[in-house]
């Protein structure tokens, strides 16, 4: 929905419309950080109808899976100036073989580069100092798009999203973080 017109947001329409396969986050309820729901990869599947009711304006599409689909959490979701660490967040230790999902995001950009890591740590950095998760760095150049990485490795209790460097303005960075059946 594109509040400015009232109407379809036409980017979105032409996406749901366009049979590729698309990185779809659904976070039931909010989009805050710490939030849990599920990402995967989805392509449209079917009639994509539009119309409205009662006073909104809605989008209907049918989607299937396209590939692995695991539950998540919003490690973060906020506009990045400059860099530095987020907000740790204990989202689950894992062992090998399972698999370590991560989905970045770059919304809106005024930027000429994002680069980033997700770090772990057993206890929030108290006593176990947080590091970086070997294959999980994002280099998100400096345009609006999505990457996703996956690792089969063990990781620690608690993730965090960590800049490296950053030139530019604003970004608003949505990264994901989820295990996938192994």
């Amino acid at each position: 929905f594109d509040g400015v017109t009232n109407g379809i947001d036409a980017t979105l329409d032409s996406a749901l419309r366009d049979g590729a396969v698309h990185y779809i986050a659904i976070m039931p309820g909010s989009a805050a950080a710490g939030t849990w729901g599920r990402e995967g990869t989805y392509k449209s599947s079917g009639e994509v109808r539009s119309g409205a009711v009662g006073g909104g304006v809605i989008l209907e599409s049918n989607h299937e899976g396209a590939g692995t689909i695991v539950r998540a959490n919003m490690l973060e979701n906020s506009s990045k100036t400059g860099t530095g660490a987020g907000t740790g967040r204990s989202i689950g230790a894992t062992s090998s073989p399972a698999v370590t999902v991560v989905t970045a995001r770059i919304i809106t950009d005024n930027f000429s580069s994002l680069t980033f890591d997700i770090q772990d740590s057993d206890d929030n950095g108290s006593g176990d100092a947080y590091a970086d998760v070997s294959g999980l760095d994002f280099n998100m150049g400096g345009v609006v798009g999505v990457q996703r990485k996956s690792i089969t490795a063990t990781t620690k209790l608690w993730k965090r999203v960590n800049i490296d460097a950053f030139a530019g303005t604003s970004a608003l960075l949505v990264v994901t973080i989820g295990n996938a059946p192994s």
